[in-house]
């Protein structure tokens, strides 16, 4: 007796192909909606039987190609065990370059170019933790950067690097088991920040450039120095990354909940690191500058640093950092990263120090985690300050020779 093709269910006509290996015995066959039995009702049973059995024929093709891809894919897991470092880095490349940028997907490819150099383009399924333990001794003894060995940050970043490889490797398969890596430990350095007064003179600099602008008609001028301030703003009152500040858009501002969203933005190919509170809150400082900046933009911007037309002030993130470097390099001040060191660092330091709960820091910061946070406690500033406060009580309790 021969099987039906299709038949009736629920208001659609349903398609009953054979599972793959065919029909066997306690074996149910597949099943796809071929069109609704509504679709067919004005056709002769002649034509309804055509309809449905070119439905059939095409569905079929449809299936076996599922089928087909589902088999391809299959294999190429099966084979993905015996890809060396080689080919799981090309994979894992792909997918960095999906999710990063080309500078990230670099810098990764150096990392496992280095241990490519150190143990070889082995077979993934042989890594173990003695081939890991090879990799971390030729970065700490062998590798080197423009004829120097590399700094132990430098380590570090490496095998953070080839860490997140190896993850990579396990969730693709590559590898089944995955030994827990002993990170190497980084050197403990206080931050190089500024201070507080440092950064009332930028601001200074910035309004009084921007007045002389005003008065000047200087339109070039009076663009970069708004939006100059409106990123030391956003640096020092909301502790913002410069790549935060500099993709926001002005609809991610919200001055009835007194929150700034930090948002992905696909336009320009940022994404948020971590993830982890993007909603900001604002200070009363920062409600009120954006308040009054706010009601001052022009019809076309859509950018909180915008050229005027809608546009971001600047296409890449680092020509915003080279622009305040500027500005730091005219005050004289230490040359540091002007929003990482210079204005997110100070100010994350200064709540530590003036003794804020470090878990509301860590938050407000977005670190992924509490060491991160203290690291930029300057323990050695609170000492020297200790040390020079005993030296004046030294000063003022001194004898007097008659």
């Amino acid at each position: 007796m021969s099987r039906k093709l299709f038949s009736k269910h629920r208001g659609n006509y349903i398609g009953l192909f054979p599972p793959k290996g065919g029909w066997q015995n306690g074996r149910r066959g597949i099943q796809r909606t071929l069109c609704s039995i509504s679709k067919l009702e004005n056709l002769s049973e002649t034509e309804r039987i055509i309809q449905l059995t070119e439905m059939y024929s095409r569905k079929a093709k449809e299936i076996l190609n599922e089928q087909f891809q589902k088999e391809q894919e299959r294999k190429k897991k099966a084979q993905r065990k015996f890809w060396t470092v080689k080919q799981a880095r090309e994979l894992w490349l792909t997918s960095v370059k999906v999710h990063g940028s080309e500078k990230t997907a670099k810098m990764y490819s150096r990392s496992i170019e280095l241990y490519i150099i150190a143990c070889g383009n082995h077979e993934m399924r042989d890594y173990d933790n003695e081939k890991y333990l090879t990799f971390l001794s030729y970065l700490k003894n062998e590798a080197k950067y423009r004829g120097r060995k590399l700094a132990d940050t430098t380590v570090h970043t490496h095998v953070r690097q080839f860490k997140n490889f190896l993850f990579f490797c396990k969730d693709k398969k590559i590898i089944v088991e995955l030994e827990r890596l002993k990170m190497p430990p980084l050197p403990k350095k206080d931050m190089r920040t500024l201070t507080l007064d440092q950064l009332g003179k930028i601001e200074r600099h910035i309004l009084v450039a921007l007045e002389m602008a005003k008065m000047e008609s200087d339109l070039k001028t009076i663009k970069n120095m708004k939006n100059m301030l409106r990123a030391f703003m956003m640096g020092t009152q909301m502790i913002g990354r410069v790549g935060a500040m500099w993709s926001l858009k002005l609809e991610n501002i919200d001055l009835e909940s007194r929150l700034v969203y930090i948002r992905d933005n696909p336009e320009l190919k940022w994404k948020n690191k971590w993830r982890k509170h993007p909603d900001k809150p604002m200070t009363d400082e920062l409600y009120e500058f954006l308040k009054k900046d706010l009601s001052e933009r022009g019809p076309f911007e859509r950018y909180y640093l915008d050229k005027g037309n809608g546009e971001p002030w600047f296409f890449d993130k680092s020509d915003l950092s080279s622009f305040a470097s500027k500005l730091f390099k005219e005050l004289n001040l230490p040359k540091i990263k002007p929003f990482h060191w210079g204005m997110r660092a100070t100010m994350i330091t200064e709540l530590l120090l003036q003794k804020t709960d470090p878990y509301a820091v860590q938050q407000l910061a977005d670190h992924d985690n509490i060491e991160t946070t203290m690291l930029y406690l300057n323990t050695r500033k609170i000492q020297q300050k200790n040390a020079v406060d005993g030296i004046s009580q030294l000063w003022k309790n001194r004898t007097t020779e008659p």
